[in-house]
C-alpha cells in the first residue's frame, strides 16, 4: 500500500491523504495483532497442572495448546490457551455431532459388516467414538504410534543416531507384532536407567497401556481392516492442496467456500447443491 501512494506522488505531485490514512491504520492493527498474539500466548502447562476440577465433579484433563482468534480494538489477535477436555461431560464440546451422526447413516454405517473408527490416540477421539460409535472397532493409527516410539527414542539418544535406531526397531517389532504389554514392561524398565526422563517414559508406557486393545495390529490385518490413516490423509490432501499453489492468496470465507465446493463435487454431491441452491434462493 505505502508502495503505491508513493507512485502517486511521484505521478501527481501530491498525496492521496485517505490512501495515508488507511495505511497507517492497517501498519497500526497488524502491529497490534502480533504483539498481543504473542502476549495472549500460554506455555504448555506443568505436570501438576495437566489436571483441573470440572464442573460436573469429576476431573479434566490436559489435551493441547489451541489456538483461537480474539477480535480486539486494533484488530484481529490469535490466543493460544491450553485446552482441558473432561470425558464425562464432552458431549458438545465437538461442534459437529450432529453432522457427524448424519453423515455416518447417509453413507451406510448401519449396513455396514464391519464398523471401525481409526485415529490416533487423543483422548477426545474414543469419547466421540465411544459416543456415536459404540459398536465400532477401535485402532490407533500405527504411524502415529511408531511416532511416540522415535519421539521417546530421540530424548534417549539425543546425539547417537544409530543408537536411537537401534532402540526404536526393537520395540517397533512388538508394536507391529500387537505385543503392547511387552512393549509396555521393556519402557516401564527403562526409567531406572534414566531417571531424568522417567515421567516422560512413564507418559509414553501409560499411552501405550490404555490404548493397547486398539494396537493388536496382526488381529486387525488378518481382518483386511486398514491400520494407517494414510488414506484419509491423502483425502485431505486431494481436497486442500491446491488451495496452496504458487501465487494463491485466500481469505478465510474464500477458502472455505471454495473447500465446501470441493468436498461437493469429490463427494458426488456438486448437483445436489445446485438442487438445493434452487429451492432456496437466498442461500
Amino acid at each position: 500500500m505505502l508502495k503505491r501512494i508513493f507512485y502517486e506522488r511521484q505521478k501527481s505531485g501530491g498525496l492521496d491523504l485517505e490512501a495515508v490514512e488507511m495505511a497507517v491504520r492497517c501498519s497500526v492493527h497488524q502491529a497490534g495483532s502480533a504483539v498481543l498474539s504473542q502476549l495472549l500466548e500460554f506455555d504448555p502447562p506443568s505436570s501438576e497442572h495437566r489436571q483441573l476440577p470440572c464442573s460436573c465433579g469429576h476431573t479434566a484433563r490436559y489435551v493441547e495448546l489451541r489456538s483461537k482468534p480474539v477480535l480486539t480494538a486494533v484488530g484481529k489477535a490469535e490466543c493460544l490457551r491450553p485446552y482441558y477436555l473432561c470425558e464425562h461431560c464432552h458431549r458438545g464440546q465437538f461442534p459437529i455431532d450432529v453432522e457427524l451422526d448424519a453423515e455416518a447413516w447417509q453413507r451406510g454405517w448401519a449396513r455396514a459388516e464391519k464398523k471401525v473408527v481409526l485415529g490416533d490416540g487423543a483422548e477426545w477421539i474414543w469419547n466421540q467414538a465411544d459416543l456415536h460409535f459404540s459398536d465400532a472397532m477401535q485402532i490407533i493409527d500405527l504411524y502415529h504410534a511408531r511416532q511416540h516410539l522415535w519421539s521417546l527414542g530421540a530424548k534417549l539418544y539425543p546425539n547417537d543416531s544409530p543408537a536411537h535406531k537401534r532402540w526404536v526397531m526393537v520395540r517397533k517389532d512388538k508394536l507391529d507384532q500387537g505385543k503392547i504389554e511387552r512393549l509396555v514392561a521393556s519402557l516401564r524398565s527403562q526409567a531406572a536407567a534414566h531417571p531424568e526422563l522417567a515421567e516422560d517414559i512413564r507418559t509414553e508406557a501409560n499411552y501405550f497401556e490404555a490404548n493397547k486393545e486398539r494396537m493388536r495390529y496382526p488381529k486387525f490385518r488378518k481382518q483386511g481392516l486398514f491400520v494407517g490413516s494414510g488414506v484419509i490423509e491423502a483425502g485431505c490432501k486431494t481436497v486442500l492442496g491446491r488451495l496452496k499453489q504458487s501465487g494463491m492468496f485466500w481469505t478465510v470465507r474464500g477458502a472455505n467456500d471454495i473447500i465446501a465446493l470441493r468436498c461437493c463435487q469429490l463427494s458426488g454431491r456438486f448437483e445436489d447443491y445446485w438442487e438445493a441452491r434452487r429451492a432456496s434462493p437466498s442461500l
